[in-house]
């Protein structure tokens, strides 16, 4: 019996690095800069943080980056990723958005047709969606939405996703508060 058992501790360490030598190979790192600097990133749509920001441990193949930052258009690029040791570097050039892009198209009279939502959250630079759809991050506020009930989730690194309901009521600003419990 004692020999039965010394048989498979050697397979099992054997086995071992193995067993991790494709996964090292089948990541890599990403290496994300912009202009301006502190945009948010969101791979895959998952938000991952603000640049300047090294992703290590990816998958390799091809990934989507979203670049966003308030007051500038939005980014997005397929980026490919490799198994190389050093990261691959892909830098990020955000156009200002421009006043005539910000100003509504309908008649001023009718703005308090809409409201806004007012987010922050503890930590901050926690990405918002709102319907399922990322608008930005934490503080933010966002403008010129429809009267009606808005399903909103906060993400940040490290912590649980935070959700809730929230009414935009017309000509009315609401505030979204969250705090966001670290996970373990």
């Amino acid at each position: 019996a004692a020999a039965g058992r010394s048989e498979p501790t050697p397979e099992a360490a054997a086995a071992a690095p193995r067993g991790r030598a494709p996964a090292a190979a089948a990541t890599g790192q990403l290496a994300i800069r912009s202009t301006p600097a502190r945009a948010g990133v969101i791979i895959d749509g998952t938000w991952r943080g603000r640049t300047p920001l090294t992703v290590r441990d990816l998958s390799v193949g091809t990934h989507a980056v979203r670049v966003v930052e308030d007051g500038y258009v939005a980014e997005m690029r397929r980026i490919a990723v490799d198994a190389r040791t050093s990261p691959t570097t892909v830098s990020f050039q955000l156009a200002r958005v421009r006043a005539v892009e910000r100003a509504p198209t309908v008649p001023v009279r009718s703005a308090a047709k809409t409201g806004s939502l007012r987010f922050d959250s503890r930590p901050s630079e926690a990405a918002v969606f709102l319907d399922g759809r990322l608008v930005g991050v934490t503080p933010l506020q966002v403008s010129e939405l429809a009267p009606r009930l808005y399903q909103v989730r906060l993400e940040k690194p490290g912590h649980r996703p935070w959700t809730t309901a929230s009414t935009v009521v017309a000509g009315q600003q609401v505030r979204v508060a969250a705090s966001l419990e670290e996970s373990n």
